[in-house]
């Protein structure tokens, strides 16, 4: 069987996403599939390196994703590999249907792999419901799959009729479990072992609801001084460090960036995560916490509640209610054996329910069907 992956995605890090695909290779190579990728571009060594070692061919295509170059260098791809199979991730720009409509004709089958926001489905409206673009595409393609539960029901909102299949992200249980690092985050910081760490993992834009968790840092401060806030992301940081000087606490809030490497320096010093995010079809970095061991309060949203077992491996808070959310990492902050044994239930949650293996496991699985 062959398969191609079609990514509208950069490769800027090596993270679980990036996991995702050289599992997915190794996954092949060991059952005599043949896999390839398509992305724009592709800037991390690690990854490229092996992805090829596992003999996954990699493509990328410079062009504009919504140009009609792209569609004709993607299809001369296409037919030069002939794939049984063509899995579309992140890829809704309107020209993609005139490529469905081509391989279809052409007897190969379109997946199209659902990983994107969710709309509320209370706030959809009769045109979401029945002349969507998602909806559209849908006629197109021979199978949908989705990434959590929240992402079907969101489809299904849309009046979309197709059959369609859930495969949860997964996380790499192996490398976390073996991860070890001589850095200390808290040491290069200059902080304090009393110090406690809040640490928030996501772009830096407004759908990730960072002047929430900022607004609530200034709550959570001023009950707990020794509570740090670090935020790890690539978007513009002005805005929100602009936030903190305003509300007194820029001092408390440590700005990363995009990192290239996976940040477990600073998460084994980590005492809490947490996402406020409005909208979230997943959740991979909150699964990846949990899997360290870290408890995490997080914002009620898309697939999170599919991710966080509220009570057991977090606490869940509406989205946009900051002093909901600075009430629940107080508490937390304060409790040590609670965060313990959150911590605790939480790997054994997500070594159970999403472990990369049998999540890729199950996706090839679902090719086959």
């Amino acid at each position: 069987m062959r398969i191609l992956h079609v990514f509208n995605s950069r490769i800027k890090k090596h993270g679980s996403f990036e996991d995702f695909m050289i599992e997915l290779a190794g996954n092949a190579k060991r059952n005599n599939l043949h896999i390839s990728f398509v992305f724009p571009e592709i800037n991390t060594r690690e990854v490229k390196q092996k992805l090829n070692l596992l003999g996954a061919k990699i493509f990328t295509i410079e062009y504009s994703w919504k140009s009609f170059a792209f569609l004709i260098k993607l299809t001369n791809i296409i037919l030069k590999e002939k794939p049984m199979i063509v899995d579309f991730h992140f890829c809704s720009s309107i020209n993609f249907l005139l490529l469905f409509l081509i391989l279809r004709a052409s007897g190969i089958k379109v997946a199209y792999h659902y990983h994107g926001e969710i709309t509320p489905i209370e706030n959809l409206r009769f045109a979401n419901r029945h002349f969507s673009k998602l909806r559209l595409s849908a006629l197109f393609v021979n199978k949908i799959i989705c990434v959590s539960e929240a992402n079907k029901r969101f489809l299904e909102a849309l009046n979309i009729r197709k059959k369609i299949d859930v495969v949860y992200n997964g996380v790499n249980v192996k490398a976390f479990q073996s991860m070890t690092t001589e850095r200390s985050f808290k040491r290069e910081m200059n902080f304090t072992n009393g110090e406690l760490i809040v640490f928030s993992m996501a772009s830096l834009i407004p759908r990730k609801g960072i002047a929430i968790l900022i607004k609530a840092a200034k709550d959570v401060i001023d009950e707990i001084p020794n509570a740090r806030f670090v935020l790890v992301g690539g978007g513009d940081k002005k805005p929100y460090q602009k936030l903190a000087e305003d509300l007194g606490i820029s001092e408390k809030i440590v700005f990363t960036g995009l990192l290239k490497e996976y940040p477990y320096h600073i998460l084994k010093d980590t005492d809490l995560y947490v996402s406020a995010s409005f909208a979230e079809s997943f959740g991979l970095s909150t699964a990846e916490a949990q899997l360290m061991g870290i408890p995490a309060v997080a914002t009620k949203v898309g697939g999170v509640p599919e991710v966080v077992s509220d009570g057991n491996s977090g606490i869940l808070v509406p989205s946009g209610d900051s002093r909901r959310l600075a009430l629940e990492i107080t508490k937390l902050l304060k409790d040590r054996k609670l965060r313990t044994d959150l911590g605790n239930f939480g790997k054994k949650w997500i070594t159970a329910k999403f472990n990369l293996e049998d999540r890729v496991e199950e996706l090839i699985n679902v090719y086959a069907s």
